[in-house]
């Protein structure tokens, strides 16, 4: 199960994380365990 703190800048400045296996936004602190979960639908 993905689970994400929603980043309100959508994901564009995630790093990889490979020790917790998640990505880490360094802009907001938001963090996904998918970046696909993230990636803004439609209209930016």
């Amino acid at each position: 199960m993905a689970r994400h703190t929603a980043p309100a800048c959508h994901g564009r400045r995630m790093r990889h994380d490979a020790k917790n296996r998640q990505y880490v936004c360094a802009r907001c602190g938001g963090w996904t365990t998918r970046l696909s979960a993230l990636a803004p639908g439609g209209a930016q």
